[in-house]
């Protein structure tokens, strides 16, 4: 007989995200590397033995949202067929924006500010090798173009999404947004303005 799964507890669930919101809204506020175990605790209104029945430290917290990140953008890329991609990238931001949207208080906060250069290095790093390896095992290309072409599409495609949630420009429709930074991708600065031009006639 097999044992019944059980339910993760509520409160630990509440517990976890108080520290993890409130280590997004210290992110936002000063440097990464001067956010101390204290801080978290007052700021999620609990005691610090609360805290480390949780994390061991605050570089605990860094690391599990790093790892989440990175595997959630595996699971987006996962299976990508980059002959496609290359012809339209939309598939892919929509479903990276599908999964942003599923936490977007939290990653909204994370990216809030430009203190956290440790999380987006990191996770740019990892997206670059990944789409190097996938696509070079797809598509014949040069060393040299094929680091160029990661570059430009991870580094620009995070930095977009760092704005976006960051608020640095109208978020707007996700779909909308998705669709923009595609076009920007294959056709450029003025593929998009032709076609915004197209859209408001």
């Amino acid at each position: 007989m097999e044992t019944p799964t059980r339910k993760p507890d509520r409160r630990i669930i509440k517990t976890k995200r108080a520290i993890r919101t409130a280590f997004a809204q210290l992110v936002a506020e000063k440097d990464l590397r001067n956010i101390t175990i204290k801080d978290i605790s007052d700021r999620a209104d609990i005691n610090r033995k609360t805290f480390y029945n949780y994390y061991e430290s605050v570089s605990r917290i860094v690391d599990e949202i790093e790892d989440e990140m990175i595997a959630a953008c595996m699971r987006v890329l996962d299976d990508v067929d980059f002959s496609e991609v290359l012809q339209n990238p939309n598939g892919v931001f929509d479903r990276m924006t599908s999964a942003i949207s599923k936490d977007m208080e939290f990653y909204s906060l994370l990216f809030k500010a430009g203190n956290n250069g440790r999380l987006i290095n990191k996770i740019v790093a990892v997206l670059k090798d990944m789409v190097k390896e996938s696509f070079a095992k797809q598509i014949t290309v040069a060393p040299d173009m094929l680091n160029l072409t990661a570059d430009f599409i991870i580094s620009g495609g995070v930095a977009a999404f760092q704005g976006w949630l960051g608020g640095n420009y109208s978020r707007g429709d996700m779909e909308v947004f998705s669709k923009r930074l595609s076009i920007l991708i294959t056709r450029g600065v003025n593929g998009l303005l032709d076609a915004e031009k197209t859209e408001s006639k």
